[in-house]
């Protein structure tokens, strides 16, 4: 049954749902039913996204240091989370995009593939050793968290593609910033 009460959004910062500086919030409108909103989120500003990169550069260096295996658990459970509402993130979807129901369940299926993939990858990013083409060379690939990753995702895969995204850098120790489409 799909959601009918609106919802405001808050934003998710420092481990905090916050208000918006500002205060102010904008509508999604079900483009079936135009005069259905169904959430409305938080108008937020340059102060509120200086905020999530403070808190996101502030936890980064712990997130790096946290073993993969452990990062791989905590993004193995953000998939659970998803897959345990994938019926009602499904029907979000069908009702904020518009989607047919098989494609937005395949849309919510795949972000949590997604988390999978990269719970099991996590344990992968301590790099790899090549053949080098001559003897007297060593070849080591490393990888290592950049920082804070700022993402600004489209509005045609809302769930799919931030999982695209969130969960690689998440896996290799990086913390995120998310901005999706408004």
């Amino acid at each position: 049954m799909a959601q009918t009460a609106t919802t405001t959004r808050r934003n998710y910062v420092d481990g905090e749902w916050t208000e918006s500086e500002t205060g102010e919030t904008f509508a999604v409108t079900n483009p079936a039913a135009p005069d259905e909103v169904v959430a409305e989120f938080q108008q937020s500003n340059a102060s509120d996204a200086e905020a999530a990169v403070e808190a996101a550069a502030a936890a980064q260096a712990d997130w790096a240091a946290t073993p993969g295996p452990r990062r791989g658990r905590i993004l193995r459970r953000a998939g659970e989370r998803l897959a345990d509402r994938k019926d009602e993130l499904t029907e979000t979807l069908v009702r904020e995009e518009g989607k047919a129901r098989p494609e937005a369940g395949g849309e919510v299926q795949r972000a949590i593939d997604i988390f999978h993939y990269y719970a099991e990858k996590a344990r992968d990013y301590g790099g790899e050793v090549k053949q080098p083409s001559g003897a007297d060379s060593t070849l080591r690939t490393a990888r290592e968290p950049v920082g804070v990753v700022a993402l600004i995702t489209p509005w045609n895969f809302p769930i799919a593609i931030p999982a695209w995204k969130i969960a690689p850098a998440l896996a290799t120790g990086n913390t995120v910033v998310l901005k999706p489409a408004s």
